[in-house]
């Protein structure tokens, strides 16, 4: 008999709480007889289980998985609820290192792993009264509703858990590593390496002609793709672009649809993970057309997704919303007004320095308002986090601060990695003492790699 062992009276009561709220007949729990030669012919089978109800609780080495057999979640006996695809592990909430830690749904609905001493060492933070947890055949696990609807998904891992970040030989921080060399100056070379030698973005903006991004970004792609790498996007050029500020530009609405449809055309087949439009959902109601900025930002991130890209819209930082009720729900309903419920997710702190850990309590609230979104944490520049005075944050070329935490895959529930999304050594602006928008800044760069703790 398959190892899927919820204890009986568990069954039962998910058998029972099954019929009280109605469940999709598909999700009905199915018995599984003894297989042939397991020496177990002589005992009653249990249900395997697909679900587990409302109050219920998994505990170590237990499980439940599909009908089909395809996908199974367990508790691991150190603690980490993984759910595993055949052999291969797909997620986990990342709660390893905690022996005796066990799954529950509670009353309120929420999914949460708590340590044998009552900690709570993770939770999808999403109250639904009466909700179930199921896993489906398409490889995700879901909380259901009592009224049938999806509150939460594990959704898919990133791409990053396969591949890392493409790491650019041609990047500014690569070249300027040379030239160091060159010309002697060996400390700031090293330097310079550590953040050349990580993964970073590749900004698409409108510095080149629409007719050359579809193949720019194939170009680009295909090159991580064969030293076996994720290509990392950014697209930064819708109108109004950061509301006439220091980075100020962007097409006019006719030309962004053209621009990002060529885009689309650029991502097909290549498994990019792309960062839509940082700052324009802050600056929606600052400047421009609010209906028609969600409309281009609707637009652009389907067409990403459809191309087969891993597509996050921004969702500003915990600085910049803050993580009160009233401006999370703000902040979830320009996401969903922007299609975050059509791609994988948010993403946080881009070109931002609030720390990583803020940064991952702010996601999970917010993905707790739009449907359990997966989000990414920009850490290029998070090390120190943020820099604050007399006037509050400092987010332009701030100083003492430093590179943040490795870009990369993460098991922290929804958020599911880290990227270096802003260009390391690329200015801010022509503020405390930097070039424009975008230019590489070899002074701040060497300073952001001094104060690294790795």
């Amino acid at each position: 008999m398959r190892s899927v062992v919820v204890p009986f009276v568990g069954a039962l009561l998910a058998v029972a709480a099954l019929v009280a709220c109605g469940g999709p007949a598909q999700d009905a729990p199915v018995s599984v007889e003894p297989k042939p030669g397991s020496g177990a012919a002589s005992t009653p089978s249990l249900p395997v289980l697909d679900r587990v109800a409302p109050g219920e609780r998994l505990t170590g080495g237990e499980s439940i998985e599909t009908s089909p057999g395809s996908h199974r979640l367990t508790v691991q006996p150190g603690g980490d609820v993984v759910l595993f695809e055949g052999p291969t592990a797909i997620w986990s909430t990342g709660t390893a290192g905690h022996p005796g830690a066990s799954l529950q749904v509670g009353a309120d609905g929420r999914l949460a792993v708590t340590s044998s001493d009552g900690q709570e060492l993770w939770s999808n933070a999403v109250r639904s009264v009466g909700a179930r947890l199921v896993v489906k055949p398409d490889g995700h696990v879901y909380e259901i509703s009592a009224a049938g609807e999806a509150v939460w998904s594990s959704r898919s891992p990133s791409f990053l858990a396969t591949a890392g970040p493409y790491v650019n030989p041609s990047s500014q921080a690569a070249l300027a590593a040379t030239r160091a060399r060159a010309q002697g100056r060996t400390r700031d070379a090293a330097l310079v390496d550590r953040a050349a030698a990580q993964g970073s973005a590749r900004w698409l903006t409108t510095s080149a002609p629409i007719a050359a991004a579809e193949q720019s970004v194939r170009a680009y792609a295909g090159a991580a793709d064969g030293v076996g790498q994720t290509p990392v996007f950014v697209a930064y050029a819708i109108p109004d672009r950061d509301c006439g500020s220091h980075s100020a530009g962007g097409f006019s609405a006719a030309d962004y649809r053209a621009w990002s449809a060529a885009v689309a055309r650029g991502l097909a087949g290549t498994r990019a993970v792309v960062i839509v439009e940082p700052d324009s959902l802050l600056q929606v109601y600052r400047c421009g057309d609010a209906d028609e900025r969600f409309a281009l930002l609707r637009q652009a991130s389907a067409g990403y997704a459809a191309a087969g890209a891993e597509v996050y819209l921004d969702a500003g930082s915990a600085n910049t919303f803050g993580q009160s009720p009233k401006l999370l729900a703000d902040i979830a309903a320009r996401l969903k007004a922007a299609g975050v419920e059509q791609v994988a997710g948010f993403a946080t702190n881009v070109a931002n320095f609030q720390t990583t850990a803020d940064e991952s309590a702010y996601g999970k609230k917010l993905s707790e308002l739009v449907g359990g979104a997966n989000f990414i944490i920009d850490t290029s520049r998070n090390g120190n986090g943020g820099l604050r005075d007399s006037r509050g944050g400092v987010w332009c070329n701030p100083t003492g601060r430093a590179l943040g935490d490795l870009p990369g895959a993460t098991s922290d529930g929804p958020h599911v990695a880290n990227l270096w999304v802003k260009t390391v050594g690329a200015s801010d602006g022509t503020c405390n003492g930097g070039p424009p928008a975008g230019q590489y800044w070899e002074t701040y760069l060497l300073e952001l790699a001094s104060n690294a703790r790795w």
